[in-house]
């Protein structure tokens, strides 16, 4: 299995036009994909733990009123443990919703209805930005923190592309309508998962105020 995901993993990257054909014939239910898409997620979670739990996330020199401050490393283990199986767990329903959203879209855009090909154009198409999560190291490294967001946006970009590829392949949607097919349903579901999102961490964040206030 190992040898087959980074195969395929290698194939999305270098070569979507060639290697997309080969998965219209293998499975493309949710527990099918769920270990490709759970592996990939940890190298973005994996990355960002180690970066802010373990190394440290580098906070360059500040000027305020005239006074400089020094920067530093800081370290949250229990915050980034928390934060990096949440963005596992997250990340798993950002992708069903996302094939959700692009099989309901489908008679929009003139193509099948289709949640097996969804669920693979998904997973596939975000696989460009997945496997930039592991830019996250980037943050404990000085000065170079921000090619991390650089990097994350450029595989965004080449996410849609591979998306408006797979679209007619998997889903059958025109290739005239592929690109707009993708961007409504990328839409849709960033909306969705930035509103989610700030649900999760206000509660995290009102629990934690409330056990602190409680130990005092």
């Amino acid at each position: 299995m190992q040898e087959a995901l980074i195969s395929r993993v290698r194939g999305i990257l270098l070569s979507p036009k060639q290697e997309l054909p080969k998965t219209i014939a293998e499975p493309g239910d949710f527990k099918s994909l769920l270990p490709y898409v759970v592996v990939l997620l940890a190298v973005g979670a994996l990355a960002d733990f180690l970066s802010a739990g373990v190394i440290g996330v580098y906070m360059q020199p500040q000027v305020v009123f005239g006074m400089k401050i020094g920067g530093g490393f800081t370290r949250a283990p229990v915050q980034a443990l928390i934060g990096a199986v949440l963005s596992v767990g997250m990340g798993v329903g950002v992708w069903w919703f996302y094939a959700f959203v692009l099989d309901a879209l489908s008679g929009s855009f003139g193509a099948r209805k289709d949640m097996s090909g969804a669920l693979k154009v998904a997973a596939y198409s975000a696989t460009p930005f997945w496997i930039a999560g592991v830019l996250g190291i980037l943050r404990s490294v000085p000065y170079l923190g921000w090619l991390t967001n650089i990097g994350r946006l450029a595989a965004l970009v080449y996410a849609v592309m591979v998306g408006i590829w797979a679209l007619p392949i998997l889903m059958g949607t025109p290739e005239n309508k592929a690109a707009g097919h993708i961007l409504a349903a990328l839409a849709i579901t960033v909306l969705a998962t930035v509103a989610v999102w700030f649900v999760v961490f206000s509660l995290l964040f009102g629990m934690f105020f409330a056990v602190g206030a409680g130990l005092h």
